[in-house]
């Protein structure tokens, strides 16, 4: 699925505009505060519903305006298959529509569009927030595996019984059923994020060695968050204490996986670039294993990757980004910043705006 039009109404300070798109190659040049991240966030809002910048969506909304609007054109160019989506986002809540049909839940847009998002922090989240990692695994497991949503909600809902429990102190024959179904689903869980993470991470080997070849052994290992295979007897042992607390301390929610470089800690060992080119690895490997499980393609969001990166690096990253056959979005402060991205071959078959305080041109 890619985007071929965007028209945008009241959205942060980006001025009411119609944009079109090339269903591979989008460039967006601006300075400081011209509107490009708001650009990209409004992109990322459509399968999202939510910003990566906020988490109050009603901040987005322009000043002095009730309610912001998106309108987007979108398109399986394989199926030969056009549909559009709307929405409004009012203060009071969110008004959705596929081809002028409800929307009513999340999910749904996630999977029509589905679309990752890399910025200057992305690299630094991957490296600083168990919760990004797991939300990272979730992500490609819930796009590729049909059954993982469902199991998902089976194991939270499951968990947020327990914690109401214990808070309530309810007696441990109520919490043995509780756990019971949070052991089932929370070990089928675990095991098909170890499993995926176990996919990407092949994936993601050839890219990292191409973009960081002076590094040679990497390792990403997976952590359950208890102790495998006795879950169920974990939460039992456990439940003294977590009745104290008030919340279960162990579990898939707690899950996390660890990246080590020549035997080190990835977080202790890495530069930022070098951090910020493993963290485009791991999110091109995602790219890769979708289109093999589902047969088809991602849109990526990039919003001013360039820092850091010397002209050898930004070469190699352009050739592997084109090698994806995904739809690109990226965003630059100036033309040089990244030379490559002007080469003629590539300009000639590429969308590119210049953003100037909201106000979108197209440059032919």
């Amino acid at each position: 699925m890619i985007i071929e039009s965007l028209k945008v109404e009241r959205f942060r300070h980006l001025k009411p505009f119609r944009y079109t798109f090339d269903p591979h190659f989008n460039l967006i040049i601006g300075k400081n505060a011209s509107g490009k991240t708001s650009f990209l966030e409004a992109l990322f809002f459509l399968s999202h519903l939510k910003s990566f910048r906020t988490h109050n969506s009603a901040e987005i909304i322009e000043t002095d305006s009730e309610s912001f609007i998106l309108f987007a054109e979108i398109a399986d160019l394989e199926e030969e298959q056009r549909s559009q989506l709307g929405i409004e986002r009012t203060k009071k809540g969110f008004q959705i529509r596929k081809d002028f049909e409800p929307v009513q839940r999340r999910s749904e847009l996630a999977k029509l569009l589905p679309i990752l998002f890399i910025g200057p922090d992305t690299g630094q989240s991957l490296i600083d927030s168990p919760r990004y990692r797991r939300q990272f695994i979730d992500w490609g497991l819930f796009q590729s595996l049909p059954q993982y949503h469902g199991i998902w909600l089976r194991y939270e809902r499951a968990l947020k019984q327990r914690n109401a429990a214990l808070k309530g102190n309810m007696p441990d024959g109520v919490l043995r059923g509780i756990e019971h179904e949070m052991a089932e689903s929370g070990e089928i869980l675990s095991e098909q994020r170890a499993a995926f993470l176990e996919e990407l991470t092949e994936k993601a080997l050839p890219l990292l060695h191409a973009l960081l070849p002076e590094l040679t052994e990497w390792e990403v290992r997976y952590q359950y968050g208890y102790s495998k295979g006795h879950f169920a007897e974990g939460m039992a042992e456990s439940r003294p204490k977590d009745r104290i607390i008030g919340y279960t301390r162990s579990g898939p929610h707690r899950a996390d996986f660890s990246i080590k470089v020549d035997g080190h800690t990835a977080h202790q060992y890495l530069s930022r670039g070098q951090i910020k080119l493993m963290t485009i690895a791991m999110m091109l490997a995602q790219i890769t294993l979708y289109r093999e499980k589902t047969g088809h393609s991602t849109i990526l969001l990039m919003d001013d990757i360039t820092a850091e990166l010397d002209q050898t690096k930004r070469g190699l990253l352009l050739t592997h980004l084109i090698a994806q056959k995904t739809q690109l979005f990226v965003t630059c402060l100036e033309p040089n910043e990244f030379p490559e991205l002007t080469e003629p071959s590539l300009k000639s078959s590429m969308q590119y705006y210049e953003l100037t305080n909201g106000s979108a041109q197209k440059v032919v």
